[in-house]
């Protein structure tokens, strides 16, 4: 670096005339060897050294003692300069930070600037890395690295909605769709809910009518609801979307039927009652057996044997292969209990006796009573599944542990017609003010907790059957209907 100091132009570092020369080069050896004192004046010096500096064949020496401190100083060189990093009046940016270089070439501890800072200076219009909603209400906008917002992504899918700098779903988001469940008829009050061709209203399905009810039994299986009509000798199948019965079977006096696919398993009631089957595609009656149970009062089956309770004096519930093999097994006969529901599984029997549940095996022996309701009420109506019986009576709705155990109660509070699968319970009950102010359906977890209404009827009803989706009676439009529909309600 060439410095022009005090007059002197010289390469490196300049020595004063006053000091000890130095040898300049090798041709320079007189003065060099000889140390005669240069009896030239200052300027003459200098002139020489200026052009042995131009002409590159001489050093000339300085006295280091006569340089200003930050001569020949690189930026950072702690050896002089005061230890400086930097130019005085210099700045820089450390991240939202302004900092200024001082007098003594140091970093000052700066101020913050209220946005970015680029380039040296104060700038931008946002903090960086912040998000906000941009100007649609769908799109998230980032705060780049200059203080400049940028469009970060539009909100979409399960979280259509912009707040906060974030994409969000202030309803439900159900399959990925932010839905609203108090008014989504595929998702009405929980996501997958399907109302089943009902409106959804507060997050209640509204119940769906499927047309007159026929004067005897139902039973729902796959696309439809089978049911009987006694006088006309018919059993038919009606769509459980709705629309116009069609003939299934011809059957005489059919009166109970119960689903097992592929076929509807039925009782019927003449002058020679038989226990049959026909196809649920649709067809003529088989006979399995002869039945003396005149007045049909449930119909069951299980892997192989179909069981039937039906009364007259005494009452029975009678085991019969499907087959029509072999002949029926008695499993119970009284005259002094009056029996109205039963279940099965593949080993037991249950039945109701009173405010008993009594289990039988279902190849026959001994009736045990395993259970009874908590407040000593009639059974009216029983459920089953893997691991308890459910009842209800007119004045609570219960479990009892097939394992063995107390009852428990569940609902402090009568109903009818329980069903149960895989994780509800399911009954009906009339309003307050009894059966002329009409019925309602409920559900609540099977091992107790809160209860929802799901429907509400004109009229109460016996009979409520079930598919995976929803559940089906045969129920009045009003109190001053005198016409009976078949409807449903999602579950």
């Amino acid at each position: 670096m060439i410095l022009t100091l005090l007059g002197l132009s010289c390469v490196g570092a300049c020595v004063s005339p006053r000091s000890t020369r130095l040898p300049l080069n090798g041709t320079d050896g007189e003065d060099a060897g000889g140390g005669v004192e240069d009896a030239r004046t200052g300027a003459e010096d200098a002139r020489r050294g200026a052009e042995d500096a131009e002409a590159g064949t001489k050093a000339p020496l300085v006295d280091a003692a006569t340089l200003p401190s930050d001569a020949g100083c690189m930026m950072g060189d702690d050896t002089c300069n005061n230890g400086g990093a930097c130019n005085a009046g210099d700045k820089r940016c450390t991240e939202r930070t302004l900092q200024t270089c001082d007098a003594t070439g140091k970093w000052d501890e700066g101020s913050a600037c209220l946005f970015a800072c680029v380039i040296n200076a104060c700038g931008g219009s946002c903090v960086p890395n912040v998000k906000r909603c941009g100007m649609g209400a769908n799109m998230v906008e980032t705060c780049d690295a200059t203080g400049t917002w940028v469009a970060d992504s539009a909100c979409a899918g399960g979280t259509p909605e912009c707040s906060d700098g974030m994409c969000r779903c202030s309803k439900t988001t159900c399959q990925d769709t932010c839905t609203d469940t108090t008014t989504d008829a595929k998702n009405c009050g929980r996501c997958g809910r399907d109302c089943l061709g009902g409106t959804c209203t507060q997050g209640k399905c509204s119940v769906v009518e499927l047309g007159a009810a026929g004067d005897g039994d139902f039973e729902v299986s796959g696309l439809y609801l089978y049911h009987t009509d006694y006088d006309a000798n018919l059993i038919y199948k009606r769509p459980i979307t709705g629309g116009m019965p069609q003939v299934s079977s011809e059957v005489t006096r059919p009166a109970l039927v119960y689903a097992d696919p592929p076929h509807l398993y039925l009782m019927n009631i003449e002058a020679a009652p038989v226990i049959g089957r026909t196809p649920l595609a649709g067809g003529q009656l088989t006979k399995i057996a002869d039945s003396d149970l005149f007045n049909a009062l449930k119909i069951r089956t299980n892997g192989d044997r179909v069981f039937a309770m039906g009364s007259l004096n005494p009452t029975y519930i009678k085991s019969y292969l499907k087959s029509g093999a072999g002949s029926p097994v008695v499993l119970v006969s009284t005259t002094s209990l009056s029996l109205n529901d039963m279940e099965v599984n593949s080993t037991h029997l249950f039945y109701m006796a009173g405010a008993d549940v009594v289990r039988v095996p279902v190849t026959g022996g001994d009736a045990v009573i395993f259970g009874t309701a908590t407040k000593g009420a009639a059974l009216l109506s029983i459920a089953l599944d893997a691991t308890h019986v459910y009842y209800a009576t007119s004045s609570e709705v219960g479990s009892i542990p097939l394992g063995g155990g107390m009852a428990k109660l569940l609902r402090d509070s009568g109903g009818s017609t329980v069903l149960v699968d895989e994780a509800r319970l399911y009954w009906s009950a009339a309003v307050p003010g009894g059966c002329v102010n009409g019925s309602e359906v409920l559900s609540m977890p099977k091992g107790g907790g809160p209860i929802v209404p799901l429907a509400k009827d004109g009229a109460c009803f016996s009979k409520m059957v079930q598919d995976a989706k929803a559940l089906y009676w045969a129920g009045k439009s009003g109190q001053l209907s005198t016409a009976y529909e078949y409807k449903k309600v999602a579950k």
